[in-house]
């Protein structure tokens, strides 16, 4: 079992995940176009940064997907059906994953408590606890 095998597989494993968050992302958007009556515009409200945690969620949910389809020396033969299964695992992984933890973790949406506006140094102190610092 070479390390740097199994790191490549993972690496493979987890872009293939992320891809497959991207097609959940872009149904999403195309949805979200769908459902309003009016274009898209510059100043829609959007969350990057639960994008981003949907985009690092297919990531690992790929990542761990590829895991299970490992020979015992940590290759993996990679052919189309098992693309498309990692791509699915992205897909279908963060699904579930968000309905975990939004169920058990956290009553709110993952990451939509205060969109990310600017940066406020002066906030950032007065919310900064000394045992934080320390």
């Amino acid at each position: 079992m070479e390390a740097s095998l199994i790191l490549i597989n993972l690496t493979l494993g987890g872009f293939l995940g992320l891809l497959g968050q991207g097609v959940r992302v872009i149904a999403g958007l195309k949805k979200l176009q769908d459902a309003s009556q009016e274009p898209l515009k510059e100043n829609t409200e959007f969350d990057l940064r639960r994008l981003c945690i949907t985009f690092l969620i297919g990531f690992i949910a790929g990542g761990l997907g590829i895991v299970g389809q490992m020979e015992a020396d940590g290759s993996v033969k990679m052919d189309k059906e098992r693309m498309l299964t990692l791509i699915g695992i992205g897909y279908a992984g963060v699904d579930f994953i968000e309905a975990f933890l939004m169920k058990y973790i956290s009553k709110e949406p993952i990451a939509t408590k205060q969109p990310f506006t600017k940066f406020d140094p002066e906030k950032l102190k007065s919310e900064t606890r000394e045992s934080d610092i320390s």
